[in-house]
């Protein structure tokens, strides 16, 4: 089989190979060893030529264990580091969420970044420094500095209106969160009815939103970052976070309205899942191209090498494919938190439009760099293909955003009404008092 294997050499690598199977195919047979092959090849006949090439079954059997090899391999990488990692955030959750906002930080080239927690007044907290606003710079060894300044920066601008716009945000998402509780456990109360059916996979759904609320209850953090690439994003492992750069009100979000739409498309990323699973595909992604990479010899023909180069922008193509499907899932919810937050959705869907307005005049002038450029398109659907879409569910929007607007009313009448009960009790009970 291993001279079969090496019947018709290619390249200066497989011919010494065949040197060397033919040196030791004489040694063989001045033993008196007889080289044959699958049709009895004598000693006579030269070893590379007519030999019959091994069986398809072999050739399956040698690729399926190839595959099966490295399969194993990578998975077994895959767990040690799972395992931990799990065993990193259980023993220090607070130690764990610091290094990775470390990390996050760094991997944005960024030394300049304002956190604000939820339930943190901007405001109250630049009276306590003596500033109108302030930021934190970060020095070598990672050592913070707060700088301060008498006037509004640009990052302190952006952050404290993400701020300000993601209170209603967040309480629009945890209604929505047990809208989709309630429904999971009506449903799940009905599964022993005729035709009704609750599945192992209902339950993890349950769970998982059980899971959501929780978290939305907790605290959570706006953080900006001084970095002329407008963008937001939200970062798997780092739960209850929310990350936006300075140029993002000046490109993006012109008014409250835009601002609360991106931060509800970041939002559903984190209610979709769209962190975990894209963290699943992408770890696929490369297990396959780990098992096909070990496939294909470099010493052969072109073709391998050609498809050994391509393989990797084959694999960024279709995570880029999910990331789009996922973009558009998320912009879809975005708009119906943005709906029930009270934010009006015919406004804030002109993100869209300054999104496009964004990219053109990036094509046309050079003072924006190419590379944000590049990274904003990449990721994303095209922005007129987003405004389509939002127009197509546009009248479903609508009819939530004036259920909302209605309950909201029906709300403060009931508030107006409850607190001048309140008022009259008061009175009244001074009344008879003063009486007695």
């Amino acid at each position: 089989w291993i001279f079969r294997h090496f019947q018709r050499p290619k390249s200066a690598l497989r011919r010494g190979h065949c040197a060397a199977m033919q040196s030791l195919a004489a040694v063989l047979r001045r033993r008196g060893v007889e080289v044959l092959g699958r049709r009895g090849l004598s000693a006579q006949q030269p070893l590379h030529g007519d030999w019959d090439p091994p069986s398809r079954f072999w050739r399956l059997v040698h690729v399926s264990i190839r595959v099966v090899r490295m399969g194993a391999l990578g998975g077994g990488i895959f767990a040690s580091g799972y395992a931990l990692g799990q065993q990193e955030v259980v023993n220090d959750v607070a130690a764990f969420e610091a290094r990775a906002t470390k990390q996050v930080l760094l991997s944005t080239q960024s030394d300049t970044f304002l956190p604000l927690r939820l339930s943190q007044d901007p405001s109250q907290r630049a009276r306590q420094l003596h500033c109108a606003s302030f930021y934190y710079h970060i020095l070598p060894g990672f050592e913070l500095n707060v700088v301060r300044h008498q006037n509004e920066t640009q990052v302190w601008k952006t952050t404290v209106q993400a701020h300000r716009v993601f209170s209603r945000i967040r309480s629009a998402a945890l209604e929505y969160a047990r809208e989709q509780v309630k429904e999971l456990q009506a449903k799940k109360a009905k599964r022993k009815e005729p035709g009704m059916r609750w599945t192992d996979e209902d339950e993890a759904t349950l769970g998982t939103w059980r899971s959501t609320i929780n978290n939305l209850d907790m605290d959570w953090r706006i953080i900006g970052i001084q970095k002329d690439e407008p963008n937001a994003f939200v970062v798997g492992i780092l739960p209850r976070r929310i990350f936006v750069t300075q140029s993002l009100a000046q490109h993006f979000a012109h008014t409250d309205e835009e601002m609360a739409l991106v931060l509800a498309h970041e939002l559903s990323h984190y209610l979709l899942r769209h962190t975990e699973s894209r963290a699943v595909t992408d770890a696929i992604i490369k297990g396959v191209l780990m098992v096909a990479l070990s496939l294909f010899d470099p010493s052969g023909a072109g073709l391998s090498l050609a498809l050994e180069y391509l393989l990797p922008y084959i694999g960024n193509l279709v995570s880029l494919s999910a990331s789009r499907s996922s973009e558009t899932e998320a912009d879809t919810l975005g708009l119906e938190i943005c709906a029930r937050a009270g934010f009006d959705p015919c406004t804030a869907v002109n993100l869209f439009a300054n999104m496009h307005e964004f990219v053109e005049k990036g094509r046309g002038e050079e003072y924006i760099p190419q590379g944000v450029l590049t990274s904003v398109v990449s990721t994303h659907p095209l922005s007129s293909e987003r405004f389509d879409n939002a127009q197509k569910v546009m009248p479903n929007v609508i009819r939530i955003y004036e259920e909302a607007a209605n309950k909201r009313l029906v709300q403060a009448k009931k508030d107006r009404t409850d607190r001048l009960l309140r008022f009259l009790s008061r009175e009244a009970r001074g009344s008879v008092v003063e009486a007695a």
